[in-house]
């Protein structure tokens, strides 16, 4: 099961826009503007503004192309992601290696600026949003960040 799942993230790394040497520059770019830690600052969920106690003390955290999720210092979530920003809107994938979607590769969008970025997913085997919004059809994550000032 175990090289299943290493020869699985062989082929979607190979595969993924954004990853591959022929165009080393479509999201690497954007893959060094993202590292380190990011402090959620708004979240929706399909329509629905959260609470900011819902999300609070949540952050994601970036090295190198593999992705954490925590909340406070426990992580909830770990993938790889990989970004192509020759897409309008620039696009974003995750592959969970843990968590709700582990082995599922979940399709975004991704807009950074500075120190804040926006991130707007669909679930696993969905069509990747357009823009960045949670309406009927649309995506179903919206979540905003801001850098984590060392």
């Amino acid at each position: 099961m175990k090289r299943f799942r290493l020869l699985v993230l062989f082929l979607f790394v190979a595969a993924t826009p954004g990853v591959g040497a022929s165009d080393k520059d479509a999201g690497q770019g954007d893959l060094a503007k993202l590292q380190g830690q990011w402090v959620v600052v708004s979240l929706e969920h399909r329509g629905h503004p959260a609470e900011p106690a819902d999300f609070e003390g949540q952050s994601s955290v970036y090295e190198k192309n593999r992705w954490t999720w925590k909340v406070g210092d426990k992580v909830m979530r770990r993938g790889i992601i990989t970004l192509d920003s020759t897409r309008s809107p620039k696009a974003i994938n995750t592959w969970d290696s843990d968590g709700p979607h582990e082995d599922e590769t979940v399709p975004g969008i991704y807009q950074l600026d500075g120190d804040t970025l926006k991130l707007c997913f669909a679930m696993p085997g969905e069509k990747r949003p357009t823009e960045f919004t949670t309406k009927a059809g649309t995506g179903a994550f919206l979540v905003v960040y801001k850098r984590k000032k060392t």
